[in-house]
């Protein structure tokens, strides 16, 4: 394992989170799995057996409450990668408002 003084100093975090992902999601190998993949903040790839059927059900009722609530405004949306300080993480459920939505993809 390496130690504190041998790992990388990242400048822009976000631009490496966004160069890290987009090679994780060009790897056919990782996109058969089934599981939920993320980065930690140097880059590596953590992987987590996917969902129980509970988790996903109430993922699925926290995504139509807000849908329900918040409309026309945006949309819900689940396992959404986000880029952190820590990694691109796949948070549960995101809301997306309709102005990200048109920077989003």
């Amino acid at each position: 394992m390496a130690s504190l003084r041998d790992l990388p100093q990242i400048g822009d975090q976000h631009a490496f989170n966004l160069t890290q992902w987009e090679e994780v999601c060009a790897d056919p190998n990782l996109a058969r799995l089934e599981y939920r993949i993320e980065t930690d903040r140097f880059g590596h790839i953590l992987m987590t057996p996917p969902p129980s059927f509970e988790h996903s059900d109430r993922q699925g009722r926290i995504l139509e409450n807000l849908t329900q609530k918040l409309g026309g405004r945006g949309r819900a949306r689940p396992e959404v990668p986000v880029s952190t300080a820590s990694g691109v993480k796949a948070v549960d459920v995101a809301w997306i408002s309709e102005d990200r939505l048109t920077t989003a993809y």
